[in-house]
């Protein structure tokens, strides 16, 4: 929802164990797009990693993070940490929507969610016989 505000788009995500998860996303030659690959880092490696420049923090990361990126980036962090389901979603329509109207299309098949890194739960392991 806030890619009309004209700078690039960090996306953030708690990955949990001080991890983060981010892409970022912006307008390259009047299309909006992605301008980095889904990345993983620890809280602090993702603080340094961060453009300098103005750009605008979303996600459910970003409260968390507020403090750290104010201090890194002062006013040229943008926080966004207030978000409702329905901007995500009106977001996520204009985003579809436009895709369709230049005959852009996924097959059903390949839409799956994008996992960073393997879930922190494991295969249970085989039963143990118990001696006695």
């Amino acid at each position: 929802p806030y890619r009309g505000i004209g700078v690039p788009i960090c996306s953030v995500t708690l990955l949990g164990r001080d991890l983060v998860g981010w892409a970022n996303f912006g307008v390259t030659e009047n299309v909006w797009s992605r301008l980095t690959p889904d990345r993983i880092a620890t809280v602090p490696d993702f603080v340094l990693s961060v453009s300098r420049r103005h750009t605008v923090f979303c996600g459910d990361g970003v409260g968390m993070l507020d403090h750290l990126l104010n201090e890194s980036m002062g006013k040229r962090a943008r926080l966004m940490t207030h978000s409702c389901g329905l901007d995500r979603l009106q977001g996520l329509v204009a985003l579809s929507s436009h895709r369709l109207d230049q005959g852009e299309a996924d097959p059903i098949e390949s839409l799956a969610p994008n996992y960073l890194r393997p879930p922190g739960i494991t295969s249970p392991n085989f039963p143990q016989r118990v001696s006695f």
